[in-house]
């Protein structure tokens, strides 16, 4: 058997390394490092981007000069951020982006604590929740969706403080060259009076074809963290449900 190619081996590494950091960070990192003892501590910006699913939850973390989007900065001893209780790995600048760190756990928990130690010594604790929804009719057969009646979809909770969002989206896969027959559709959060399921109205889903389709569901979290220098910080926290099979039906 051959031996991968150096061609196959990078595009490996672009695609689970180097593309999730250009698709968080919306390429808005600057690609520049600077070592931390080079630069005053309170000037330094944290950012965190945390995903997750049912299987996993990365997060990757970064530390800048110069605002939001300024140079990156590699951490010197003491300097260190832990995720979780877990000292975070260190990722080399690439094409994509400067210094960052990483880290990976198995499964999901609702809970995150992050711990930022400066090149002072000075630490930053914070924490961060964010409760995972999920489909609740989540079968192996397809969910019907009517295209003449309101649907109702249980999901696994209903209760969102200010600060939280969901997203969803209706994405066809039995799709047509047609156009009246929508591809992806971005739904409103609308919930039934027993607060236990989504309402997906009748004229939305009639915009589809009948067929195949899948709903996608992801709730999130942005904001800035109580424990921060004075140039502040930024965090970003999704967590993507398990997609829902469905069937467009008249």
């Amino acid at each position: 058997m051959k031996k991968p190619t150096k061609f196959l081996c990078r595009a490996f590494l672009f695609i689970l390394v180097i593309l999730p950091i250009v698709l968080l960070t919306g390429g808005c990192v600057s690609r520049d490092t600077i070592v931390s003892t080079h630069v005053d501590q309170s000037d330094i910006y944290q950012k965190y981007f945390i995903s997750g699913n049912r299987e996993a939850t990365t997060v990757n973390a970064f530390f800048l000069v110069g605002g939001d989007s300024g140079t990156t900065v590699e951490l010197q001893p003491p300097g260190k951020v832990e995720f979780n209780g877990k000292i975070m790995e260190k990722v080399p600048p690439n094409f994509a982006a400067g210094t960052s760190y990483r880290a990976e756990q198995k499964g999901y928990s609702s809970l995150f604590e992050i711990s930022y130690t400066d090149s002072a010594g000075k630490i930053y604790r914070n924490r961060l929740d964010l409760e995972a929804v999920e489909f609740a009719a989540n079968e192996p057969t397809a969910f019907v969706l009517h295209r003449l009646q309101d649907n109702f979809i249980p999901v696994s909770r209903t209760a969102f403080d200010s600060t939280e969002n969901l997203s969803l989206v209706l994405s066809n896969v039995d799709f047509q060259k047609d156009d009246t027959n929508k591809i992806n559709i971005n739904l409103p959060r609308q919930f039934n009076s027993s607060k236990n399921a989504l309402v997906i109205k009748a004229e939305i889903v009639r915009k589809m074809l009948p067929g195949r389709a899948i709903l996608i569901m992801e709730t999130s979290k942005s904001g800035s963290f109580p424990e921060q220098t004075p140039t502040g910080s930024g965090f970003r926290a999704t967590y993507a449900a398990v997609p829902l099979k469905v069937q467009i039906v008249n």
